[in-house]
């Protein structure tokens, strides 16, 4: 007898306990949602992410370049492409002439990237593609020291490689 009550209350131990979670979670989900609501920064539930990196690149005045132009650039070296991604995702595989400055490592590689740059030529900046910020984050980022002729290649990597253009 003894035994049956001692597993009746380990079972009503262990489901008060589940209801307990349960109830932390949903309170902690309808916390994180009112945070969000009213907080400056908004997480983008139900945005397009694409849209957001073309939007944001316009509110910041930042121009866009096609993949034509991109393909121009890199046969012509008529602008200096930057290549955001990680360095492996650089060594992988890259637009060719593209010099690869990591926005997550950038005060590692700046130094040795910045002397292939100049503050007036143009540089088109790409990282994997439209669901990745980091090509704009670094133009900005170029843009707030100094350089100027600075435009983004939103479609990037994806785009680059979907579309059979040379890569080295």
């Amino acid at each position: 007898m003894y035994k049956r009550r001692s597993k009746r209350f380990a079972a009503q131990k262990t489901l008060k306990t589940f209801i307990h979670s349960i109830v932390l979670l949903l309170l902690a989900i309808l916390c994180g949602t009112a945070a969000n609501t009213l907080g400056p920064k908004k997480i983008a539930w139900q945005k397009n992410w694409d849209s957001m990196v073309l939007s944001k690149a316009d509110e910041e005045g930042i121009g866009l370049v096609s993949i034509e132009e991109v393909g121009v650039a890199s046969e012509t070296f008529s602008a200096t492409l930057l290549d955001a991604r990680s360095n492996e995702d650089y060594n992988n595989g890259h637009i060719p002439g593209a010099l690869s400055l990591p926005l997550k490592e950038f005060e590692l590689y700046f130094a040795e990237t910045s002397a292939f740059l100049s503050e007036i030529a143009p540089i088109i900046v790409y990282c994997s593609g439209l669901q990745c910020d980091e090509a704009l984050d670094l133009t900005i980022q170029l843009r707030d020291m100094g350089f100027q002729n600075l435009r983004v290649f939103a479609e990037g990597w994806e785009a680059w490689e979907q579309s059979g253009g040379p890569i080295e």
